[in-house]
């Protein structure tokens, strides 16, 4: 059993490392670092950098019963229409540098992936999940399902849709039994085929459903 709930400033370090721990094997990071040994420190530098800044964290966690992180979800709330602060103008200056230097010439690669996703998504305001992992030593234990109830029962009530984008077969699965439709694929990075998928926001009843279904499947990989 785990308990889902909002990350705070002291879950940063363990949420990074989760998600290299999980991602390092993953057909987009492989594909964008086909030969680096420090795939999984690569990963947890960025999803650190991206992870500390000021404010309310765009992150959920499960946590075991000894508290220990098993497993993140991070997210993006509907845009709202203003600037990055100063400290998030920086902090993407750093984190482009960096990329820059690691990557290489898969960084363009990488760029035009995410611009092929993001025209798939939805023109009006919506959240988008862009990460959601389960501590590699506890996959199928529900861990991933409990962590897109706990978010998805927050989208379900603001009545807004999500998205995001499933980069194997097996997270594709476990998106689709919380709602989630493919509308897109895209293959431009080589070995690696990425589904994009929307959730639509749908009324109260119907969320209630959808989540029934999900717990009464069981989770997939994540």
């Amino acid at each position: 059993m785990v308990h889902v709930r909002p990350a705070t400033t002291d879950d940063i370090a363990a949420a990074a490392d989760l998600f290299a721990r999980a991602f390092e094997h993953d057909p987009v990071w492989v594909a964008l670092m086909p030969r680096t040994r420090h795939r999984a420190r690569t990963i947890r530098w960025i999803m650190h950098a991206d992870l500390a800044g000021p404010g309310p964290r765009p992150l959920d966690v499960a946590v075991d019963e000894n508290g220990r992180v098993v497993g993140a979800l991070r997210w993006s709330a509907p845009r709202i229409e203003q600037g990055p602060t100063p400290w998030w103008r920086r902090q993407a200056a750093r984190i482009g540098w960096a990329l820059g230097n690691l990557l290489g010439g898969s960084l363009g690669r990488g760029l035009q992936q995410e611009r092929a996703v993001r025209a798939h998504r939805p023109r009006e305001p919506h959240w988008y999940l862009q990460d959601v992992a389960a501590d590699p030593e506890r996959q199928g234990q529900g861990i991933g399902s409990a962590l897109l109830r706990y978010r998805l029962a927050q989208i379900d009530q603001a009545g807004a849709p999500a998205a995001l984008e499933a980069t194997t077969t097996g997270s594709a699965r476990l998106y689709a039994r919380h709602g989630f439709v493919t509308v897109a694929t895209v293959n431009l990075l080589p070995g690696a085929q990425s589904q994009v998928m929307l959730r639509p926001a749908a009324d109260r009843a119907e969320n209630a459903q959808l989540s029934a279904t999900a717990e009464a499947v069981g989770d997939g990989p994540a």
